[in-house]
């Protein structure tokens, strides 16, 4: 993973996609209690993703959850990417626009992570759309060194040898305070921490801390 200069898309989206979706509320951000960091000047850019429709989403207590805790350290920004419905998806592929943040329209192929959160087994699909949105290869032994690291947690995805070759890191433990730094640091070398942390599986590196035995 490579600290990269992140491109902020609002312009194409305000007037390439918002003008022509029937509901364009589900892309502008906003609200209440929104967080909005200065991208460059954090050390770690986090997309977290939720593959369903902003509705939905947002009625996931577990994405506000995530949101609070990472956007509360320093050095982090944590931003919200939501699946499109399918009018906006549609003018966004004929567009050539990418999958982007609701904070500041950031193209999400540009941030350091991609984090997933999968609550059923239905959005297995909109997984690998999202990713296929964001410009990037499905399986994560295609995707080029300077991708965002994807990971991805879930009940749904148990057990993890169903869908490793799609993910980097599986989280299954509740969310907790962690403070580290991604620039410049190696997929590889990041997948080696993720291994030893408690809760956490990364493929192709062994079995984990406090993995839960498959």
């Amino acid at each position: 993973m490579i600290h990269k200069e992140i491109r902020i898309v609002k312009e194409d989206i305000d007037r390439r996609l918002l003008p022509f979706v029937r509901q364009p509320g589900r892309y502008i951000g906003g609200e209440i209690n929104q967080v909005k960091k200065d991208l460059a000047a954090c050390d770690v850019r986090i997309g977290l993703c939720f593959p369903d429709i902003y509705e939905i989403g947002m009625s996931y207590g577990g994405l506000a959850v995530l949101y609070e805790i990472l956007n509360g350290l320093d050095g982090i920004a944590a931003e919200r990417v939501f699946a499109p419905w399918a009018d906006a998806e549609e003018i966004m592929r004929k567009e050539g626009l990418g999958l982007f943040t609701m904070e500041s329209c950031a193209n999400a192929g540009d941030l350091d992570i991609l984090g997933f959160s999968l609550t059923n087994e239905m959005c297995y699909a909109n997984l690998l759309n999202m990713l296929d949105l964001a410009g990037m290869e499905v399986r994560s032994e295609n995707r080029a060194e300077s991708d965002p690291l994807v990971i991805v947690g879930g009940n749904p995805l148990m057990p993890p040898s169903r869908s490793r070759r799609l993910w980097i890191c599986l989280c299954w433990a509740r969310a907790k305070r962690r403070r580290w730094k991604s620039s410049n640091c190696t997929a590889k070398r990041k997948k080696t921490y993720f291994r030893l942390e408690p809760g956490t599986h990364a493929p192709g590196l062994g079995r984990s801390a406090g993995c839960l035995g498959w």
